[in-house]
């Protein structure tokens, strides 16, 4: 197993065979197709662990933060970024590993 390098490389080497297996998230795993554009990966086992995707503001952007933390609280409500996150990768990444369940398999 291998877990060093950007999710495309990890992904690269398991299909040239020249490592058996990797650590990777869904997200990333699910981008990769064969030439008839199958998916040309799989996840097995339970996840490790859930990670969250963060912003990143200067400390002193206060203002800034509670905007941006206004509008992605609105857009989640009004399902607005689940909406794009199908639309764009094909499955709500809103969702908890726990509401998808078995679908990430």
């Amino acid at each position: 197993m291998y877990g060093n390098g950007a999710a495309h490389d990890l992904v690269e080497l398991i299909r040239t065979k020249r490592v058996d297996a990797t650590l990777q998230t869904d997200f990333s795993v699910r981008f990769e197709t064969d030439e008839e554009g199958n998916q040309a990966l799989k996840l097995v086992g339970e996840p490790l662990f859930e990670g969250g995707v963060h912003y990143v503001l200067r400390k002193e952007e206060d203002e800034l933060a509670a905007k941006l933390d206004e509008a992605v609280r609105a857009a989640k409500a009004d399902g607005t970024i689940a909406k794009l996150s199908m639309e764009w990768f094909g499955q709500d990444f809103t969702k908890s590993l726990q509401e998808l369940g078995e679908s990430l398999r």
